[in-house]
């Protein structure tokens, strides 16, 4: 829990390093995380559908026996190795911009990496420091070039600072990736 609201946190190689190693020996811990999600699961579909929960094809035993340890196990050695290769590659900026090889950047974080930038960046925004948004949504599309909502911030921040050709080149972008930031409030016939 101690590095949960640690945003992008390794962000050089001796973050890098210190993340490799931990990822080593939390590695197992994704075992029983499995089974805990697999849990949550299983009683989120109860309460959705109970009609259906006791039917053969939600059968309980295979997911407690079978696909939770599979699941887990498969995740602790990617991790393993995530780790590993964080030290062994920690001088180097690979992948890019220190980002993790594996997400999400530690077992009990729940955020991915170019969202933790992103989210910098709107905290940046809400503070009115408009460079240090930009430059936070900036890094996030190098992470995740299709980011549209990256495109959108950064295109805001760059207006409120008087770049405006720029602005409007992300604000096209952010539109030529899907993302229309005025449909948000327009609920789908599919929401409860």
């Amino acid at each position: 829990m101690l590095f949960q609201a640690a945003p992008a946190w390794a962000t050089n190689p001796g973050n890098k390093l210190v993340r490799g190693i931990i990822n080593i020996p939390t590695s197992l811990i994704e075992i029983p995380h499995a089974y805990s999600r697999s849990k949550e699961v299983l009683s989120d579909f109860s309460r959705k559908h109970p009609e259906e929960f006791l039917t053969p094809t939600v059968n309980t035993p295979y997911q407690y026996l079978v696909r939770a340890p599979l699941t887990g196990i498969t995740k602790m050695v990617c991790r393993l190795l995530a780790g590993c290769y964080d030290i062994v590659t920690f001088p180097f900026s690979m992948p890019r911009y220190y980002a993790p090889l594996y997400e999400p950047e530690f077992v009990f974080d729940t955020m991915p990496y170019a969202f933790k930038i992103y989210e910098q960046g709107l905290v940046y925004m809400n503070r009115g420091r408009y460079r240090a948004a930009a430059a936070r949504f900036s890094e996030a599309i190098k992470v995740d070039p299709a980011n549209g909502q990256a495109f959108y911030q950064r295109g805001r921040a760059y207006g409120l600072i008087d770049r405006y050709r720029e602005s409007v080149d992300d604000l096209n972008t952010a539109d030529s990736l899907g993302y229309h930031p005025e449909l948000e409030h327009i609920a789908s016939p599919d929401d409860d």
